[in-house]
């Protein structure tokens, strides 16, 4: 006799009720009995506790299951019950708040156990909450009357897996495609419960679901950022915006789960209207609406808010990160990302990305462009505060087509669903400057703007549409420009744009929401207002936000979309290859040779410092973080110190213990400590060689480089330079080309206040990485010139800083 059994009960603390909690249309427990019905037995009971027995029975009974009532607390005893009333010899054991198991794992955990002949079968590895346990049933009850332990009577397997030494125990890593120990399916809270909804409506929508979700299926879609955070989409609801924003929200929201943003205060006239369509039109679930910010916690804000005031920026700022769509104030400084997609006349602040290929093109096209116009649209949006519905309508019912006949003409007063798939059937559009115009343009229609307002006609006119100023909406006028359908279009780069390959804000969505928002790596443990006031922004491209800091001028990404990097062997061969045209290790020796000269000012300053001190029974030790393939460690140790080094990559590591024969580490910095490596807890010299700019938090590095120095040690680092001829002649260049895994950029002039923080002293700084060509009006015969301006002027790309401990950490102020 084989029994499957899911445990549940109702009175969760950190969740009540959760197995009746309703989840795309149907209870939770209903979601786990479904998945379980999947795998084969005798027998399918839903064990449960007297007090949840009267409302899980019913359940129970709709899904042809058993219903057992048995001990709230004493888990094990009611399993025990179980076995003796069925007499099982195999229990299958699920837990109700797990509505996406993989049944498919559990029909092959059964397989397993029998094969081999245990008392105890589970897969580890599975996403948690999608396994299941398999037991000897008749070993259970042997097991149960062994252990008096609490934990084993709550928790039941503990009862078997605990004592190896009496039971044939398998717990087996699970097959490539089920093992994802990292993703979570389980509802255990209501940030669970809410990231279950949004993975339903991902799938689903919100259709009645009819057949159970397979591993696959749950694995990718529980993989995608999306699913997983909690993000608020913040459409403009005011009179005067238009509709738009609201509906390109309502879509996004349709297709993420996302969370839509409508308050009470809304004046948008067809704010009721477009929601309720989407709620009938099954696109939203009504769990997606909210109307306030303090309903839960959020990951992400995305604001389409037409123009953000200051108020309200701040606002949603200190909520959380902000992504501002076709935002048109200048309060960005409190947006983390900037994307702009509908073209607007220069604005005095920039953007992370401008792409007109994220508007959402319509599928059906003409065949070819509008050559005669008889077929027409008059569609001004779900708003017209001008007036200019009626007025066109007007003007164009005296218009005759080429022909002699008249129009046909369609007038639309409100806002038509799905507008942009119906556009192909018109020769013309009329319509404002917005999302209809684009849409209308790329479809192959004619299109004529009218003039709303002053900057409406200024981006009709920038963007190449013709325009009807409001006083000149006539026949006439109509008249002579439906002759010549060929200049009723959008301009050549306009179109261009528009027939290029489109990009997806539900794909840009789910990259940045592997982000987070990163304040200054000196300054943001130490201040509490960067939440209310961030910092300036001075550069923004579509990688990343780079700011400056407030309070101590450092310039830092704050945000940053590119997948974070390995340093595992690619990263010194394939990507060092690409940009110095050869792999670390062939690099080796150029490497150390800058080493040495690099030891040789360490080696000098440290002696001066430490002139009671003999050479002959000395020799002083030094610490290189981010030792990489050990060319440093190789040059400190030709002046006669003792090298010792860490870096993340296990490979380089390796190479060092097999090849060289320093002692080093593989660890993460500062997340170490020396004694247990290398049996010692300070070194005369530490160093970072292109390192330092890799750390997000150089408060804790540095705190942690001062206790591993003595005192008068030397800490010495090199790093690109912020003040440099790249950054002083094409400074937009400069940040564009500044890796995304360097947090920080450093400026020579501003090191010795940041490092005296710490207890340091900059004893001598270096300029490096000279580069003429780099300078403007550079020529074959002017290298030798600029090179030596470079010099004289500080202009290396690069510099190098040696300064001293003089204090300790606790003798700071």
């Amino acid at each position: 006799m084989t029994i499957l059994v899911i445990q549940c009960r109702l009175d969760s603390t950190r969740l009540p009720q959760k197995a009746t909690l309703t989840l795309g249309g149907k209870p939770i427990i209903a979601w786990t009995m479904d998945a379980m019905h999947c795998v084969p037995a005798d027998k399918y009971i839903l064990a449960t506790d007297e007090d949840s027995y009267p409302i899980l029975s019913l359940i129970a009974k709709e899904k042809g299951w058993e219903c057992f009532a048995g001990p709230k607390e004493d888990v094990l005893e009611r399993f025990c019950l179980i076995i003796k009333e069925t007499d099982a010899d195999i229990l299958i054991r699920a837990t109700g708040d797990n509505p996406f198991l993989f049944y498919d794992a559990a029909q092959a955990s059964i397989e397993n156990f029998v094969s081999k002949k245990c008392d105890y079968f589970t897969y580890t590895g599975l996403p948690h909450g999608s396994g299941v346990e398999v037991f000897n049933a008749h070993t259970l009850l042997d097991a149960a009357e062994k252990t008096d332990s609490a934990y084993d009577h709550e928790h039941v397997g503990p009862a078997i897996y605990l004592y190896p030494e009496d039971y044939s125990i398998i717990m087996e890593k699970a097959p490539k495609e089920w093992n994802f120990p990292n993703l979570r399916t389980t509802i255990d809270t209501r940030e669970d419960y809410e990231t279950a909804r949004r993975f339903v409506h991902v799938i689903s929508g919100t259709k009645k679901i009819q057949k159970t979700y397979t591993a696959s299926k749950i694995i990718k879609t529980i993989s995608i950022p999306t699913v997983t955070k909690n993000i608020l989409l913040c459409p403009s609801v005011q009179k005067g915006h238009g509709t738009g924003h609201l509906r390109r929200c309502i879509k996004l929201a349709a297709k993420t789960g996302a969370f839509l943003y409508i308050p009470q205060s809304y004046n948008l006239q067809q704010c009721s209207s477009l929601i309720d369509d989407a709620l009938k039109n099954n696109e939203l679930d009504d769990w997606q609406i909210v109307h306030s910010f303090t309903e839960r916690k959020y990951d992400f804000i995305w604001a389409d808010m037409f123009s953000l005031s200051k108020a309200m920026a701040q606002k949603l700022w200190a909520i959380a990160p902000v992504i501002a769509i076709d935002e048109g104030s200048l309060n960005t400084s409190y947006c983390d990302f900037v994307v702009d997609i509908i073209p607007s006349l220069s604005m005095d602040r920039s953007s992370n990305i401008f792409n007109p290929a994220f508007i959402d093109l319509p599928q059906k096209k003409r065949k070819n462009f509008t050559t005669e116009i008889h077929k027409v649209l008059i569609s001004v949006g779900g708003e017209d505060p001008a007036g200019l519905t009626s007025i066109a309508e007007t003007a164009f019912k005296n218009v005759k087509a080429v022909d002699g006949t008249s129009l046909d003409l369609t007038v639309a007063r409100d806002t038509i669903p799905n507008l942009s798939e119906k556009l192909s059937k018109y020769d013309l559009v009329v319509t404002h400057y917005g999302f209809t115009a684009f849409e209308a343009a790329a479809a192959n229609c004619a299109v004529i703007l009218l003039g709303t307002t002053p900057l409406h006609i200024q981006l009709a006119k920038k963007f190449g549409f013709a325009c009807i100023m409001n006083g000149a909406i006539n026949t006439q006028t109509i008249s002579e420009m439906i002759l010549h359908p060929n200049k009723l279009g959008c301009g050549k780069e306009m179109k261009k744009a528009l027939m290029a390959q489109r990009s997806s804000l539900e794909d840009l969505m789910i990259s940045v929401s592997n982000c987070r928002r990163r304040g200054c790596p000196f300054c943001s443990v130490k201040t509490k207002n960067l939440k209310t006031e961030p910092d300036k922004v001075i550069f923004r491209d579509e990688n990343k936000t780079l700011r400056r800091c407030s309070h101590c001028g450092l310039i830092y990404i704050s945000f940053n979309v590119t997948p974070s990097i390995s340093y595992k062997e690619p990263y010194f061969f394939e990507n060092y290859r690409r940009q110095y045209g050869k792999t670390y290790l062939e690099d080796f020796n150029s490497i150390k040779s800058a080493g040495v000269r690099r030891s040789a000012v360490i080696d000098a300053l440290y002696w001066k410092k430490h002139k009671n001190n003999s050479k002959k029974n000395t020799v002083p030790a030094i610490f290189d973080i981010g030792c990489a393939y050990g060319p440093f460690l190789a040059a400190s140790a030709d002046i006669g110190w003792t090298p010792y080094g860490i870096d993340a990559s296990e490979e380089a590591i390796e190479y060092i213990n097999k090849e060289l024969g320093y002692p080093v580490v593989q660890s993460f910095f500062p997340d170490f400590e020396p004694a247990e490596s290398f049996g010692r807890t300070r070194f005369e010299a530490v160093t970072m060689w292109y390192v330092i700019e890799h750390f997000e938090n150089l408060d804790s590095v540095l705190r942690k480089v001062s206790t591993l120095l003595i005192p008068n040690g030397i800490f010495a680092f090199s790093t690109p330079s912020g003040s440099g001829v790249s950054a002083q002649y094409n400074k937009e260049n400069f940040y564009k080309n500044s890796p995304s895994d360097h947090y920080t950029i450093f400026e020579p002039a501003k090191v010795s206040a940041l490092l005296k923080k710490y207890g340091f002293k900059v004893k001598k700084i270096v300029y490096t990485g000279h580069h003429p060509e780099r300078f403007p009006g550079y020529t074959k015969e002017k290298e030798a010139h600029l090179r030596m301006k470079s010099k004289l002027m500080n202009l290396g790309d690069t510099f190098e800083v040696y300064c001293i401990k003089v204090s300790e950490l606790g003798e700071l102020v």
